[in-house]
């Protein structure tokens, strides 16, 4: 199981500026001024880096949520 804090504090910093820090779990992650593609191919690839996992992009457009990005890596991870 993936450490919720260590994973929230991961997730916030592939934004660039200083927003994120107020972002929490159920923070709707694409609400934030600096997300954009860039931003989503840096999560992408961090996930790879960090879990292992590869998501597909419509994947990730699926989650509204930083929980439900949380939960999509547990699953895969399940599933591996």
């Amino acid at each position: 199981m993936i450490n919720t804090q260590k994973f929230l504090q991961e997730f916030k910093e592939q934004y660039v500026d200083n927003e994120a820090t107020e972002m929490t779990m159920d923070s709707e992650f694409k609400t934030f001024s600096s997300w954009d593609s860039l931003t989503a191919i840096s999560l992408l690839a961090e996930i790879k880096f960090r879990y292992n996992v590869d998501i597909e992009e419509e994947d990730l457009n699926r989650c509204s949520r930083v929980a439900d990005v949380y939960h999509l890596i547990e699953k895969k991870i399940a599933h591996a």
